[in-house]
């Protein structure tokens, strides 16, 4: 019953706007089981994710760090299972924040790197990038008196 007083479920409860219809009952049990008939735009049918856990700092500046001396991603996600069963003992979730790095948080982490470091969007496509170096809305001008040519498309 806590269950469904929690997702306000009771029968009695049930506003005349949420369009929902009996399709079992058991009324000598007083069981319903109620099904909404709205559609799929339904937003109460949607499921709830849990908000994104964060990853840890630390974790994230060791894959920085590894990064940064041009290791191998197989080695940089090997590395940080070592470092979870030998610091951690096996724990990949502590609190919100988690320290099991994926394959995507590797490459999140180097783009981020290079567009702290560059102010280069991978994301983007490279002529723009170009273009924003050394073309004429660059916004260093060594870079700018060094460029000899450069013509964009």
């Amino acid at each position: 019953m806590a269950f469904l007083q929690q997702y306000n479920l009771i029968l009695e409860n049930i506003l005349p706007e949420h369009k929902s219809k009996i399709c079992c009952s058991n009324k000598d049990k007083e069981i319903y089981v109620l099904q909404c008939c709205c559609g799929k735009d339904c937003q109460r049918n949607l499921p709830v994710q849990p908000p994104p856990l964060r990853i840890n700092e630390t974790v994230k500046l060791m894959a920085q760090n590894l990064l940064h001396i041009n290791v191998h991603p197989s080695h940089n996600l090997d590395d940080n299972i070592d470092y979870i069963s030998n610091h951690l003992e096996g724990k990949v979730l502590i609190d919100d924040e988690r320290y099991l790095l994926s394959n995507q948080d590797i490459i999140n982490i180097r783009n981020s790197m290079t567009k702290d470091l560059w102010g280069i969007d991978k994301r983007k496509a490279e002529e723009i990038n170009i273009n924003q170096i050394f073309g004429p809305k660059s916004k260093d001008s060594e870079i700018m008196e060094a460029t000899i040519y450069y013509k964009p498309r």
